[in-house]
């Protein structure tokens, strides 16, 4: 809903523009190349995996990220595992990468 609000407030004028236009950081990760609207319809194409019983799955390591306060770094760090736009995959790091297309286009904390 936030993106949204952004872009009619014209903060983000193209859903279609690359992540790395509103977060520079991620250049060089699996977001490289990925679009705000795939971000959106978890179509980035990330490897991802959401297994709370994997202690390397990515799902864990985004929660020690987020404890650690360190959740943008962490998101720099995600491979891709396919063509952005060819897969949809639940991914829950996306809503942290939606934050920081937010941070990036309005200056502002999504909070």
């Amino acid at each position: 809903m936030l993106i949204g609000i952004a872009r009619d407030e014209g903060h983000i004028p193209d859903l279609n523009a690359p992540v790395t236009d509103y977060v520079p950081s991620l250049k060089g990760s699996g977001y490289d190349g990925v679009t705000i609207q795939q971000v959106l319809d978890m179509t980035s194409g990330i490897r991802y995996v959401e297994d709370y019983d994997d202690l390397n799955s990515e799902i864990v390591k985004t929660v020690v990220a987020m404890l650690r306060g360190l959740q943008d770094e962490y998101s720099t760090t995600i491979e891709r595992a396919r063509e952005p736009g060819s897969f949809n995959l639940y991914a829950s790091i996306e809503t942290q990468v939606l934050a920081q297309i937010l941070r990036g286009a309005t200056w502002q904390s999504y909070t």
